[in-house]
């Protein structure tokens, strides 16, 4: 999931990659069932997320991270 929905790989790179990385032997239709399904799983949830984000005044959205004084957190 992580390799097409983050990373945009194609169905036949991410089938090499999980053969090269874990030695795991996966077809592309195999890549792209796990995909639909968790793309099915997750539907409503991202939904309900975006429609409660669109009700916050203000909305900060940053993958950086903070420097405090002890350190990253």
């Amino acid at each position: 999931m992580y390799g097409c929905g983050a990373q945009f790989l194609p169905f036949a790179r991410v089938s090499r990659l999980l053969g090269n990385l874990c030695g795991a032997r996966v077809s592309t239709g195999f890549v792209h069932a796990v995909v639909t399904e968790a793309t099915r799983r997750l539907g409503r949830f991202t939904s309900h997320l975006a429609a409660l984000l669109h009700l916050e005044k203000v909305l900060h959205v940053d993958a950086t991270s903070t420097r405090l004084d002890v350190g990253f957190k």
